[in-house]
Formats: C-alpha cells, structure tokens, sequence
C-alpha cells in the first residue's frame, strides 16, 4: 500500500537587509529571509509576486520571485526591492515614527501571491503534483537596525 505523502507548511523568516545601489531616484535592497522546509522532499518551480505596506502605504513591491525550498532543510532567499523615493514619503513617515517612538521593530503588512506548477523532489523522484495559486496575507515585524540611522542614511 502506497504510503501517504504529508505536507508540512515550510516558516520564513525575516533576517536582515543589504543595500546594493542608491541612485537619486531610489534605492535598491535586497531583504534576506530565511526559508525552513521540514518536507522529506524540496519543493521548486513556484513563483511569488509581493507587496509590503506599513500602514497601509506600499513601501515596495516585486513579481516573478523564484522560490527553491531543499528538502529537510534550510534555505536562503533573497528578495530584491527597488525602493523609488517618489513613493516612500509616506510609508518613510511611519517608519520614522516608529524609530522616534524607541520601537524595536515596524508592523509590515505583505500581500504575497504563490503560484506555479511546483516539482516536487526526493532524490529518488520527481513529480509535478498539481499547480498552485494562492495569496497570503499577513503581518510580520522587522526589527528596526541597531544604528538606526544607517537606515535613514542609506534612505538620502
């Protein structure tokens, strides 16, 4: 008899950031989560589009994020975000807030789309088992920098 395959939802989590290119225009970073997959098999071939907002203001977006998530293990994921100043005013004043308020992380809200048609692999198989498109919502809280204002400085 076949034995059932269980799926366990793998967790992120947030790590820390790199700023890679500032220009006049915007800021470039890269945030750096970390994925663990407790699955006897990796998962590859899914996608994620993303929007992160704090209070209710787009901070940044991105689309076409591939995901690889190795079995039984953990992953890093780097997550480009190209930050126009244009459109961080606002956002930049709730931040700001939270950093003169002596908060020791911001409340992000991310609106995450996951789709593809993801291989599953053990090392001794590999299978497309179905496709999927899902959207998750949540909140989650990154930590405010120790030398705040290396944020702030990289930001002008």
């Amino acid at each position: 008899m076949a034995k059932k395959m269980e799926f366990e939802e793998p967790t992120f989590t947030y790590k820390d950031y790199d700023i890679s290119n500032v220009t006049p225009q915007e800021v470039t970073a890269v945030f750096n989560v970390e994925a663990a997959n407790p699955n006897a098999y990796g998962v590859n071939e899914i996608f994620a589009d993303y929007e992160l907002f704090v209070e209710g203001n787009r901070l940044v977006q991105g689309s076409k994020l591939d995901i690889n998530l190795n079995a039984n293990q953990t992953s890093d994921i780097q997550i480009p975000a190209t930050i126009r100043y244009d459109e961080l005013l606002k956002p930049l004043g709730a931040v700001t807030r939270q950093v003169l308020l002596g908060k020791a992380s911001i409340p992000v809200d991310v609106e995450l789309k996951i789709y593809g048609q993801p291989s599953l692999s053990s090392g001794f198989l590999d299978i497309s088992p179905f496709p999927i498109n899902r959207t998750i919502k949540k909140t989650i809280d990154i930590p405010i920098p120790k030398d705040k204002s290396s944020l702030l400085k990289a930001l002008f």
